[in-house]
C-alpha cells in the first residue's frame, strides 16, 4: 500500500518497466597515446591536485553532483560504491582547493572489448568514470587540469590506452576530451533485458558530419 500511495499505478509500471528493460546511448571515446605533461589550471587558482585515499571519501561524498542520482539522494548507497571502489584498489583522483574537494575522476579497468573493432581489443586500457567538478569550480581549467593529472598517473602504470564513455547532450565534457586528443570510436548502446546484460557500437567509424549530429 506504501508503494501505491507514494507512486501510484503508473509509477509502479514504470518502475517495473524498468527492471524488465533499460537502454542507454553513449558516445565511445579513446586515446591511445599517453599524456605525460603536467596538469596546469588557470595562473589565479589555489586548485592541486592528489591521488585520493579512503580518507576523502566523505568529502567526495559531500559534493557528488545531483546528475549522478538517484546515488547522490541515497547517502548510504553512495559512500557504499564509494567504499567498493577503493576496497578494489580502483584509481581515483581528485581536485582539492584547501581542504575542500572540488572534483574528481575515477579510472575503471575496461571491461568492453567485444563491442570494439577488432584491431581495438585486448589493450591496455581503463575507463574514465564520473569525472566532475564542483559549480564553483566550472569555467576556470579545473576540469582539465584534473583530466590529464590522471592521465598522466596513468601513464606510469601498465595501461596506455584511455576509453571514455560520455552521453551525447553533455558537450562541454566531450568537447574537454576532443581537446586532450580523444577520437570518437562511435556510439555505444547498452542495455539491460530480463537481467541479460548487452553492448554493441551501433557505428564502427562516426564521421565528423554525423557526430555533429549527434551533438
Amino acid at each position: 500500500m506504501y508503494i501505491l500511495r507514494s507512486q501510484g499505478i503508473w509509477g509502479i509500471f514504470r518502475k517495473l518497466g524498468a527492471e524488465i528493460y533499460s537502454q542507454t546511448k553513449m558516445l565511445l571515446l579513446e586515446k591511445r597515446e599517453v599524456i605525460n605533461q603536467a596538469p596546469s589550471v588557470k595562473a589565479d587558482s589555489d586548485v592541486s591536485f592528489h591521488d585520493a585515499c579512503r580518507q576523502d571519501i566523505e568529502k567526495i561524498a559531500a559534493v557528488w553532483p545531483p546528475e549522478f542520482a538517484p546515488m547522490a539522494d541515497k547517502r548510504k548507497k553512495l559512500l557504499k560504491l564509494l567504499e567498493s571502489r577503493f576496497d578494489r584498489n580502483t584509481p581515483c583522483f581528485i581536485a582539492c582547493e584547501g581542504n575542500t574537494v572540488v572534483g574528481a575522476v575515477w579510472c575503471l579497468p575496461w571491461h568492453y572489448d567485444e563491442c570494439l573493432p577488432i584491431d581495438c581489443r585486448n589493450q591496455p586500457a581503463y575507463e574514465i568514470c564520473n569525472i566532475f567538478t564542483t559549480t564553483e569550480a566550472r569555467g576556470r581549467g579545473v576540469a582539465e587540469g584534473l583530466l590529464r593529472f590522471a592521465m598522466h598517473r596513468m601513464s606510469h602504470t601498465s595501461k596506455t590506452v584511455a576509453y571514455s564513455r560520455i552521453l551525447p547532450e553533455r558537450t562541454s565534457s566531450i568537447k574537454l576530451h576532443k581537446k586532450l586528443g580523444f577520437q570518437t570510436l562511435g556510439l555505444l548502446t547498452s542495455g539491460s533485458f530480463l537481467g541479460w546484460h548487452y553492448f554493441r557500437l551501433d557505428k564502427s567509424v562516426i564521421n565528423k558530419a554525423e557526430e555533429e549530429k549527434v551533438l
